[in-house]
């Protein structure tokens, strides 16, 4: 049985993180000296996140890609900002009809998870350069929650729709495709 309760990848550096509590139940670890990942588990088989071990294999190296952006955005801004990629999001997607998976077997669609969101990030830590940014980014953002979707892709209804209250931002990406500009994130620092 796959969990009912939202999974996350957790990417923390800070004394905060071990508290940190995102959308559903979330576990952060933390370090002081590297990034933890909490790896998601299929509550009965103590495995990583999908049903075999393509799908887990996917997740896990979407999960690096994601560690890799988060750690990027926080040495470039001097932040500990955390990031969970809400893997029973996926649910929805692997009860979907092959033909609306848009030819696309779940292990490939697992794989693509870090990268929907990895462009946005480093877009983001390159906009650290300037100093104005890095303070207000440093005010404003704590955590990331990643979210999965699917249904229509176009200019009123993008790929990814960027949410950001109370120190978490929240990304609701389009699981198969990306149609939003790398430079939307930055502008709401």
């Amino acid at each position: 049985m796959i969990l009912r309760r939202a999974l996350v990848l957790a990417v923390a550096l800070s004394p905060l993180a071990a508290n940190a509590q995102t959308t559903g139940d979330a576990s952060m670890q933390q370090s002081t000296d590297q990034t933890q990942l909490q790896q998601p588990t299929n509550e009965s088989a103590g495995q990583p996140y999908g049903e075999n071990t393509l799908e887990q294999k996917a997740v896990l190296a979407s999960e690096e890609v994601l560690k890799a952006a988060v750690d990027k955005l926080n040495e470039s801004c001097g932040t500990a900002v955390t990031a969970a990629i809400t893997w029973t999001g996926y649910d929805a997607i692997k009860a979907l009809p092959d033909d609306q998976k848009d030819g696309r077997t779940m292990d490939n669609i697992y794989s693509l998870a870090g990268g929907q969101v990895e462009s946005h990030l480093l877009g983001v830590a390159d906009a650290c350069q300037d100093e104005l940014f890095k303070s207000n980014l440093a005010k404003k953002l704590k955590s990331i929650v990643l979210i999965p979707r699917v249904g229509g892709v176009s200019a009123e209804e993008p790929s990814h729709v960027f949410d950001l209250k109370d120190g978490v931002l929240t990304v609701t990406y389009h699981a198969f495709t990306n149609n939003t500009a790398t430079d939307t994130l930055p502008k709401l620092f």
